[in-house]
């Protein structure tokens, strides 16, 4: 279930930035009469202020808003195992930001569930004017196994920050896995032959970027209808070397919303697929 959520992950590279400058005292003119008992209190001392922190950039959001749910269906050798959730659930306050809330749910279908059953759940709260994250929360019951972790995004010091207080530097506007693909659906000028360039700071702690390719143009026939689509393929980036195949295709609606339609993923023995299997969408 997790690899399902995990292949919505994508976003392009977006960089604000703010200027500062100095500024020189003027000379002042002769003091009134007035003013010269003032002259002869003790002088502030002049310190030099830090300069202020990089501004997040404003970005234009068309594709999604508050209330949005999207739900697939994972299927494994034509078979559904699972079902997955993407929904903007809400909008909340993070470190005094305004914030979407996203979250991502996958479970297995009741009948698998005698012999394994999952339920996982991600949370990302987005920065609802520049799109990125300021935290990202994971929430794991798999058979016997449960895990719950929170990471912390500082978007203005550059840092991943982990629920034990440790942390990496990460690059200016980095995405997590699952704010990323919300990002995505909001870039403009995304068609056949462009690409983007995406940083991303996982929940292991590793800084990577995602070169994410627009291949084609395509008609895609889902559970949820048929969609005119974008072919898209992610590639994940390690120092200047790829080191992913291109095994993972995405097909999202050629629309305004960029809603994903269509996910296949090749992996040991057969692949998965996911597929749209209805569409909220409330329009921004």
């Amino acid at each position: 279930m997790r690899l399902g959520l995990r292949l919505l992950a994508l976003a392009a590279l977006a960089s604000g930035c703010a200027s500062s400058g100095a500024v020189l005292e003027k000379p002042q003119p002769t003091p009134a009469p007035a003013a010269l008992a003032a002259a002869s209190l003790p002088r502030r001392v002049l310190r030099r202020r830090a300069p202020k922190p990089q501004a997040l950039p404003w970005r234009e959001n068309c594709a999604f808003a508050v209330g949005e749910r999207l739900t697939f269906a994972v299927r494994y050798f034509k078979v559904t195992a699972g079902y997955a959730t993407l929904s903007v659930a809400g909008q909340t306050t993070q470190t005094g930001q305004a914030c979407y809330h996203i979250v991502a749910e996958a479970s297995t279908h009741p009948f698998f569930e005698t012999f394994f059953k999952v339920r996982d759940r991600i949370e990302s709260f987005i920065d609802a004017r520049a799109l990125v994250p300021w935290r990202y929360e994971k929430h794991l019951r798999e058979g016997g196994f449960s895990a719950d972790s929170f990471f912390t995004y500082d978007q203005l010091g550059h840092r991943l920050i982990d629920d034990r207080g440790h942390s990496v530097t990460m690059a200016a506007e980095s995405q997590d896995v699952l704010s990323c693909f919300y990002l995505f659906r909001t870039l403009p000028g995304m068609q056949p032959g462009a690409s983007a360039v995406i940083p991303v700071a996982a929940d292991d702690k590793k800084t990577y970027e995602v070169l994410v390719k627009v291949l084609r143009r395509e008609h895609a026939q889902v559970l949820a209808g048929g969609f005119d689509c974008l072919v898209i393929q992610p590639l994940l980036k390690f120092q200047s070397v790829f080191q992913q195949k291109g095994d993972v295709l995405i097909w999202i609606s050629d629309d305004e919303r960029r809603l994903p339609v269509k996910i296949t993923s090749k992996i040991a023995i057969g692949s998965i697929n996911i597929e749209l299997q209805s569409a909220d969408w409330v329009r921004p």
